[in-house]
Order: C-alpha cells, then structure tokens, then sequence
C-alpha cells in the first residue's frame, strides 16, 4: 500500500505562532520597563521629599544618597549607585510638574498615571535621554516621536542628532559630530564653540 504523503507544514503557520511569542515577550519586557520608571519616579518623590527634613539640606541630601545607595546595593544588588539615584531624583525633578496630551497615546490609555496624574510610555533608558532635553516642546516631539514610531534608544538617539545638527551653524557641525551637542542647539542659540562645550550633553 503506497504510504499517504503527508501536507507540508504551512510556513505562515509557523511564523504566526512565533510572532504571537515574540509580541508576548516583548510585552512583557515593556511592562517590567514601565514598572521600573513608575518605580523611580515615586522613588525620585521620597527622596526630593526626604531631603527637606535636613537642618543643612545639601549635606543631608549628599549622605542620604550614600546610605540610600549603600542599603539598596546590599538589599538588591547593583544599580543603585548614587550617580544612579541622582537620576532618579532629577527624573522626579523634570517630570513632577510635566503633562503631555494623553489622546496622542490612546491605546495606552489604561496605564496607570502617577500622583500627579501623568503616565509614562517608553523604559527608563529613553526617560534618561529625554529629561536631559531641557526645552519642554522638544522633549515632548521626541517622546511623542518615540512612542509613535517605536523607536529604539539608539533609534532615539541617532533622531536627536539628526535634527539639532540643522539647526547648528555650519561651523558647529564637526564639534557636534563628535557626540556631543549643545541644549542650545535645537533653538540655534549656540554662538561660539566654548559656549557649545560648556552646555554639552553627552548623547
């Protein structure tokens, strides 16, 4: 008896049950992302509030950070060094008082909002990037940006300089070249190169 020949295995089947595991993992990698910036902000909140109590606040807050650094490390392992916590708290500091217009993100719509009613939607390696921006409106183009267009931190990253660098004056343009650009930059304020140098942030 010739033996049945069996139908080939669909390769779009394959490729869809693959898809539906790669979309779960990474769902679930953006909700332990998202946790942790919900984490730190609050975090962030503690400490700035904390550090009011000190009779000599700039020292209490300097030996907060220490002891904080040193009780998290033990309790948790690495990354809560004090230059970490220092952008915990100044992540607080940017996005305390910060809202941006929820109906650009609807179908993020059932994430939780913090204290102050904002909601956070990239990882906490994009907020790093977008609290060192220090005009508003631009900071929200490119976290509005990110989000839209799922952009990557390096994709982040390489659209920031892409866009200051028109906005520099052809001399500036090899400085900026080199990784650095100025906070100026995005509204062509930059006058001189010592002035790009001393407002650089490192990209």
């Amino acid at each position: 008896m010739a033996k049945k020949e069996l139908t080939p295995i669909d390769h779009n089947f394959l490729e869809s049950v693959a898809e539906i595991l790669t979309q779960a993992r990474k769902n679930a990698k953006t909700a332990v992302n998202l946790s942790m910036v919900y984490a730190y902000f609050e975090i962030g909140r503690m400490i700035v509030e904390e550090e009011q109590h000190g009779a000599n606040r700039a020292a209490y807050g300097t030996q907060l950070l220490k002891e904080l650094s040193a009780y998290l490390t033990e309790k948790y392992g690495k990354g809560f060094s004090v230059g970490n916590l220092k952008n915990i708290r100044q992540f607080y500091k940017v996005y305390a008082n910060d809202q941006i217009g929820e109906t650009v993100f609807s179908q993020f719509e059932n994430l939780p909002a913090v204290s102050t009613g904002r909601k956070f939607f990239l990882s906490w390696s994009h907020y790093l990037k977008l609290m060192r921006i220090t005009n508003i409106d631009e900071r929200h183009f490119y976290e509005i940006e990110a989000v839209k267009n799922d952009w990557s931190l390096n994709e982040l990253k390489r659209h920031c300089r892409r866009i200051m660098r028109r906005f520099l004056p052809a001399s500036m343009r090899p400085f900026c070249q080199a990784r650095s650009l100025c906070k100026n930059c995005f509204k062509n304020r930059c006058q001189t190169q010592t002035e790009v140098r001393a407002n650089e942030i490192t990209v």
